[in-house]
């Protein structure tokens, strides 16, 4: 650039048109910056609320398999007595059967 155009360019620049240009420019930066902060608070809040739907059901079917859990822990427990008895009573009759 020659010197004639960089004192051109200032002056429009220092110009009122220039000016406005520039705080148009700033204005529109600044919109921008928070139209975005904008965007991420709204996608934020998308994804917690999608989070929290999702959750529940789960902590529901949680709860179901504890409680089907615990279930089969007392067939489990039931079951064990049942071969234990059985055991005992099958010991008791080969006793038998060996001393007759």
């Amino acid at each position: 650039m020659t010197p004639d155009e960089i004192f051109r360019l200032v002056v429009v620049l220092l110009s009122g048109a220039g000016t406005g240009v520039i705080i148009k420019a700033f204005m529109e930066r600044r919109k921008l910056k928070l139209e975005t902060e904008k965007l991420g608070v709204d996608a934020a809040a998308v994804l917690s609320t999608a989070s929290l739907s999702l959750l529940q059901p789960m902590q529901d079917r949680i709860k179901e398999m504890n409680l089907e859990l615990a279930e089969a822990n007392l067939e489990l427990t039931k079951l064990k007595r049942q071969v234990r008895s059985l055991t005992e009573e099958l010991q008791l009759y080969r006793e038998r059967e060996n001393h007759e």
